[in-house]
């Protein structure tokens, strides 16, 4: 695809050497494959993403979301960025565009179906329906922090199985060659599963409460799932797919450890809870703390300027707004390991109040929870118990 262009776009000055990218074949991944042993409904779904971008699109540059980004830089009269957008019109299939993404809301559709089923199931399971509402509460949230463990393993395996399909040549060891030869970076047929999926994920656990199929969100929450969203659609667009692949995958690895550890509470597993919650704790620290800034910061501030050629005359306005928004993303990750500091602290000297303070500025819930457990130990002749 870049032949003809390689000389035009080639880094200047550097040393470091990429290897060959590996063809569409060669990176289906073992991962995406097991969707056809799943329901139909999933097949239908994977079939649907891989056709959708080779279908071509009536308007030709109109779907490729970086003419805009090129029309408004200095990049519009650069006669060799027109030429990369030709390359990236005549090979539609092979790299991002607006409709590349349209996958998702079948994802979406598809999420929001099997919520529906896991609820019909856990109802007939768990449900009594003679429980009181605060049994109901609690029941609520167990079968919530069940669903989000399995949503949120499923696109935190799938983000590291993606990351090892590219590793030759993208990684968080070698991170030169996610950005070399932008804007002709070819989307693996992976990845672009991998993005509709996390996509279609977030989309519906924005839209699941309004169904009435899940709890709902403090605003926090919903800031963090809209954020999520954003970044997805903007690193899609913008064809920076593998940097924002390795962000994702960072930043998946600790969500499932703390929902298991808010299932462990509403069960009143209470070692599991504490176990669960000191490994979520270091887990972020690692993840977040201190490798989402060594590498993620430093690829997307250090490695643009010897892979993006006319990075400081075109796209200088870009590369700030998107290391400003990486930065504020840094330093929430931050505050919010201050808060699991605070947490820890809290539960290691027994406040446990102040611990559940801590945890409801997170998630509400958790503070229904805990009432609804200590109205339960109270006798029923208390009036307060009401």
């Amino acid at each position: 695809i870049t032949e003809g262009l390689q000389e035009f776009l080639s880094p200047v000055n550097t040393a470091a050497s990429t290897p060959a990218r590996p063809t569409q074949q060669d990176v289906t991944g073992w991962f995406f494959s097991t969707f056809d042993a799943v329901p139909v409904l999933f097949t239908a779904m994977d079939r649907l993403v891989v056709s959708l971008p080779v279908a071509p699109v009536p308007g030709g540059l109109a779907m490729d979301p970086l003419k805009y980004v090129f029309a408004l830089s200095a990049a519009r009269d650069d006669v060799g960025y027109h030429e990369a957008l030709a390359v990236r019109s005549t090979h539609s299939h092979s790299f991002s565009r607006l409709d590349g993404l349209f996958g998702a809301l079948g994802f979406m559709v598809a999420f929001l179906m099997l919520r529906f089923l896991w609820n019909n199931a856990f109802a007939a399971l768990a449900r009594s329906k003679s429980s009181s509402k605060e049994r109901h509460l609690l029941m609520d949230k167990i079968e919530e922090e069940i669903w989000v463990i399995f949503g949120g393993t499923l696109v935190l395996v799938a983000s590291w199985q993606c990351l090892y399909s590219v590793s030759s040549y993208c990684g968080l060891h070698n991170t030169v060659g996610c950005l070399q030869g932008w804007p002709l970076l070819p989307i693996e047929p992976n990845v672009h599963k991998y993005y509709n999926i996390e996509l279609g994920w977030y989309l519906h656990l924005m839209l699941k409460h309004m169904l009435g199929l899940g709890l709902q969100d403090n605003s926090t929450m919903g800031a963090h799932h809209l954020a999520t969203v954003a970044l997805v659609v903007l690193s899609y667009m913008l064809n920076v797919h593998l940097l924002g692949l390795m962000v994702f995958a960072l930043l998946n690895v600790s969500s499932p450890l703390l929902h298991m550890s808010k299932l462990a509470s509403c069960l009143e597993f209470n070692l599991a809870k504490t176990v669960l919650f000191v490994m979520f704790g270091f887990v972020f620290f690692v993840t977040r703390c201190v490798a989402f800034p060594y590498v993620i910061i430093k690829s997307a501030m250090y490695d643009p300027f010897f892979t993006v050629r006319g990075l400081a005359q075109y796209f200088m306005p870009f590369y700030l707004a998107c290391n400003v928004l990486l930065l504020v993303l840094c330093v929430m990750q931050g505050v919010w390991f201050s808060a699991i500091v605070k947490i820890l602290w809290a539960a290691y000297k027994g406040k446990n109040k102040q611990v559940q303070q801590e945890m409801a500025r997170v998630d509400p819930a958790v503070l229904g929870v805990a009432k609804t457990s200590s109205q339960q130990q109270r006798p029923k002749h208390n009036p307060k118990a009401l």
